[in-house]
């Protein structure tokens, strides 16, 4: 039994020691042990912070006023009050954010109508694209602050045709159907503001968030006069077109992160 013992003893001796077992029986090399280092658990808010890249896209609601005064004497009352009426634009946008720069494109459109008259249907089509610049100057957990600088295009088409569908050729050949097409380029400089909408359900390693804001901008015309076009050709005229200084809108977004390249 003693040399059963001793044996024993002999091979817990020459056993490696683990580091639990060094803890306990030596407290004074506690301090010498390295510490445990956690991984970061998946949605924490220090890997939300850096998820600075990430891609967006979404819908807008977008109100830029615009008036055709100028323009009356030519298409008349009932086409002008028509074409004020296109300031309401609903569209898509989305966009790309790296090291806190953002570039985003916009594209918006609208159709109005005027089916009062006894003998003309009117109808104008809007459609609007902005390419813009930003930076983060704010970037919290629930609010972000971007400044942008950016371009836009308006396009307006304007149709008036015979409110019959089945009328004479003749008749048509004497009063042709209007199509007018109005061109105008802006520049603008402005602020968009976002509040952040985590959803735990559908969180992983690529889905950021949901956002929900705000932007406006002070706008001002690239060139004096639009463009303006028929079907073939293009126009002169000494008419101009009249916006707001300000333009706003609403949007909602989706934002996905991706790692540095």
């Amino acid at each position: 039994m003693k040399l059963l013992v001793c044996i024993l003893f002999f091979l817990i001796l020459q056993t490696p020691r683990t580091e639990a077992f060094e803890l306990l029986v030596d407290t004074e090399s506690r301090d010498s042990i390295p510490p445990i280092t956690l991984g970061v658990p998946e949605g924490s808010s220090e890997e939300k912070e850096q998820r600075t890249n990430d891609l967006h896209y979404g819908l807008l609601i977008d109100v830029n006023p615009v008036f055709f005064r100028s323009f009356q004497n030519i298409v008349g009352l009932d086409n002008r009050k028509l074409l004020d009426q296109s300031a309401f634009n609903f569209g898509l946008e989305g966009g790309i954010t790296y090291n806190q720069w953002q570039i985003s494109l916009q594209l918006g459109f609208m159709k109005q109508y005027n089916t009062d008259l006894d003998t003309l249907h009117l109808s104008v089509g809007t459609i609007f694209s902005s390419l813009d610049l930003g930076y983060k100057i704010i970037d919290g957990e629930s609010i972000y602050v971007i400044p942008k600088v950016g371009v836009r295009w308006h396009r307006y088409r304007l149709l008036n045709s015979n409110k019959e569908y089945l009328i004479d050729i003749h008749r048509h050949l004497e009063d042709r159907d209007l199509d007018l097409r109005f061109n105008q380029g802006l520049g603008y400089l402005g602020l968009r503001v976002g509040y952040k909408i985590y959803d735990p359900f559908y969180a992983n390693r690529y889905f950021t968030n949901y956002s929900v804001g705000i932007y406006a901008a002070h706008s001002f015309k690239l060139h004096d006069r639009p463009g303006v076009y028929s079907r073939r050709n293009r126009l002169r005229t000494e008419g101009r077109l009249n916006f707001d200084q300000f333009f706003v809108g609403i949007y909602f977004n989706s934002h996905f992160s991706y790692p540095d390249p």
